[in-house]
């Protein structure tokens, strides 16, 4: 047994002779907690804890070991993947860890162990590198882990753990179970006055995987919520966390060993978290465990220890986006140590916390006119500034910024060194820039407008008036610009109004001539609106007068009126009266051809075997036949003339005793008169030119009228029934 006590010695004098021999912390350094000394097997019966802190770039500077034998003493599990979560406590003067309260060498394992056996504890390193016990539980985590560790100061510890949910070990109040609807939970810490928790599991409430806040501030007493503040999403695996001063920025350390895996950076912007991208570190599919930021600089450094099961490392990364790349700063030396939890290094001296003394502002001011806030504060430097409020900072993190863009309301700021954080509202008071209407109008020339600013309480014109109404009658289209101010004396925006001048139309309109009867088109231009004497009122009318006519229009342009007389003077020349003069409208085929004649002459026939002026048919029928004339005026009309042309079936014999019968009125209509020479009956037969009979006549001195109104139009022959050699031809029209 004391073998192997010596051997444990050795291995610790030979890693702390590595580091320098400084004998306190250094602010802005980093410490990381080591588990295992190099000598003893990680093991889940308790390994040694020791705290090396590194500079920023990696060398080594001081290492606080903590007991492994003795009443104090306190181990973690050096083959747990769950243990070992730091943080720095808010007052910047602690390193703060979480413990089993167990000497070594132990046969126990730890962990399944029951906390009156072997007590969970909160263990505090100061700046000078002096441990304590913060305070101890025999009931807290029995038969569990204790994971991770927060603190305000060295009197208000809270501890996480597997089975529970977040207990405060304080010995201000009371010692308590603090929230239990989210238990299996993995880091802790305090950013801007508020507790936060981590937890790798979906199970309890609420039901997400990442990062959630306690209660209200830091508190003490039992029935705390939890809720959501950044959910990582399934399959994640968030350990520590680090908030920036003004609550808008957040780094998760992300211990899935695979392509996921790294530093998650979340943004908080429209009241909610987003994932912006997540952070290499270094090693392909390496995640990490323990993660710290400065957020001094342009661009935030971030610190952390990776998840290789030996021979992890300590990397930064300046965070300059997604493609930023990680440097190693060290490396746990041998597989019998291991890096798990980081934090910057404690204060050498006694904190005061941060406060707000005095706060000076401009307002009220004009909306146009910058915002400045000025503010003293007190507190152990160096002091941060985080304000918040609507419009353009000149910067966030300064005493004095100026806003531009202000709005009325209240302003935080909030200020936070490394024990402390304090905010105050400052509600102030900007006074609307005024806005202008003024009224555009359209006018006809010679008119008079009525011009009006509205919206401010003095005004400038451009023509030198001082008013906010005046008339003007411009002789064109003129732009008038106000300029005015408040009443509060802010400046108002500039306003501009165009006068329109319209001239009165000059409206012109075409003439035509036309032959009587037909269609003529007016076209009106020069308005937006017409008014004919013929009632009509569209820009384009037809007409058609009977006779040479003037038609008036008026014309309205933009409401200016006009009224022109145009000689829309339609022009109408008569239509000439063509005739075709015939002997008769009934032709016997026979004739071959007729010489037609019309009038006036001049004109042109056509129809069916008409060349010219001859109608030479050569099929019996009807026919008709048009002649078209066209006067001097260039007016034309036709007329049509229908005839009949027979076959005259035996009508070509010659025709005797036409003396001894005579029929009138031939061409006859529907009475025909037949007579005898001695007026002595006789019968007489009518047939058409085909020889067909059609009427029988009786004719005697006292009946020579006959009713041929049932006979169609044609030629007929009336014989005599005693004498073929009497026959006499007539025409029926």
């Amino acid at each position: 047994m004391k073998k192997n006590n010596l051997l444990s010695g050795i291995g610790i004098l030979i890693l702390l002779m590595s580091f320098t021999t400084k004998a306190q912390f250094t602010p802005g350094n980093l410490v990381v907690l080591q588990i295992g000394n190099g000598v003893g097997t990680l093991t889940n019966t308790g390994n040694a804890l020791i705290f090396n802190e590194y500079s920023t770039s990696g060398s080594p500077t001081f290492s606080v070991a903590v007991p492994t034998t003795g009443a104090n003493a306190m181990v973690l599990r050096g083959n747990a993947t769950s243990e070992g979560y730091i943080s720095r406590s808010a007052d910047g003067n602690n390193i703060v860890f979480g413990g089993y309260m167990q000497a070594l060498p132990n046969t126990t394992i730890i962990n399944t162990s029951a906390s009156s056996a072997i007590n969970r504890g909160v263990g505090l390193i100061n700046g000078s590198g002096t441990y304590t016990i913060g305070a101890n539980s025999t009931s807290f985590f029995t038969g569990g882990d204790i994971r991770g560790a927060a603190a305000t100061d060295a009197s208000n510890l809270w501890a996480s753990g597997s089975n529970q949910g977040m207990n405060y070990f304080g010995t201000v109040s009371t010692a308590t179970l603090v929230e239990s609807t989210k238990t299996n939970l993995r880091a802790s810490n305090i950013f801007n006055n508020q507790l936060y928790i981590s937890s790798q599991v979906a199970s309890g409430t609420p039901a997400d995987i990442g990062v959630y806040s306690v209660g209200s501030g830091t508190p003490n007493t039992s029935g705390q919520s939890v809720v959501t503040v950044i959910n990582c999403g399934t399959g994640a695996q968030p350990g520590q966390f680090y908030f920036n001063n003004s609550g808008t920025i957040c780094y998760v350390a992300d211990a899935r060993n695979t392509s996921s895996g790294g530093i998650q950076k979340w943004v908080f912007s429209s009241s909610t978290w987003s994932l912006a991208y997540t952070l290499p570190t270094g090693t392909a599919a390496i995640g990490a465990f323990g993660v710290v930021a400065d957020f001094s600089g342009t661009n935030p450094v971030v610190y952390a220890t990776t998840t290789e099961s030996s021979s992890n490392r300590l990397i930064a990364i300046q965070d300059i986006g997604a493609s930023s790349t990680a440097t190693t700063l060290a490396t746990a030396s041998t597989s019998n140590t291991i890096f798990r939890g980081l934090a910057f290094s404690p204060s050498t001296t006694t904190c005061v916390p941060a406060s707000i003394a005095t706060t000076t502002n401009n307002a009220p001011v004009c909306s146009e006119q910058n915002l400045t806030f000025n503010i003293t504060t007190n507190g152990s430097a160096p002091i941060t500034y985080a304000w918040a409020g609507q419009g353009v900072f000149s910067s966030t993190s300064v005493p004095n910024p100026t806003v531009a863009n202000s709005s009325t309301g209240a302003y935080t700021i909030t200020v936070s060194n490394a024990c402390g954080t304090a905010s105050s509202a400052i509600n102030v008071t900007i006074n609307p820039t005024p806005t202008i209407q003024v009224n555009a109008a359209t006018i006809c020339s010679g008119g008079v407008v009525t011009i009006t600013a509205t919206g401010a309480n003095t005004y400038t014109w451009n023509n030198a008036t001082n008013v906010s109404s005046f008339t003007a009658s411009p002789a064109s289209t003129t732009n008038y610009t106000v300029n005015g101010t408040s009443i509060d004396g802010c400046a108002a925006n500039q306003a501009t109004t165009s006068i329109t001048v319209v001239s009165s139309p000059s409206i012109s309109v075409n003439s035509a001539t036309i032959c009587a009867g037909a269609n003529a088109t007016l076209i009106a231009s020069g308005a937006s609106t017409y008014t004919w004497s013929n009632t009509q009122n569209s820009a384009i009318i037809v007409v058609s007068p009977s006779t040479t006519t003037t038609y008036t229009v008026d014309g309205n342009a933009s409401g200016c009126p006009s009224s022109v007389s145009a000689t829309a003077t339609i022009v109408v020349n008569a239509l000439p009266s063509p005739s075709i003069n015939l002997s008769q409208q009934i032709f016997c085929i026979s004739q071959k051809s007729i010489t037609l004649s019309g009038s006036p002459s001049g004109g042109v026939f056509t129809g069916s075997f008409v060349s010219g002026s001859v109608f030479s048919p050569t099929v019996a029928g009807s026919y008709s036949i048009t002649y078209s004339y066209t006067n001097a005026s260039g007016c034309s009309k036709a007329v049509a003339q229908t005839f009949t042309v027979s076959g005259c079936v035996s009508v070509d014999e010659p025709l005797n005793n036409l003396k001894e019968l005579s029929v009138y009125p031939n061409p006859a209509g529907n009475i025909l008169y037949v007579k005898s020479s001695d007026n002595s009956p006789a019968k007489y037969t009518v047939y058409d030119v085909s020889s067909r009979k059609v009427m029988e006549l009786d004719v005697n001195a006292n009946n020579n009228s006959f009713d041929i109104s049932t006979l169609a139009p044609g030629i007929y022959f009336i014989q005599s029934n005693s004498s073929k050699n009497l026959r006499v031809k007539f025409i029926k029209e």
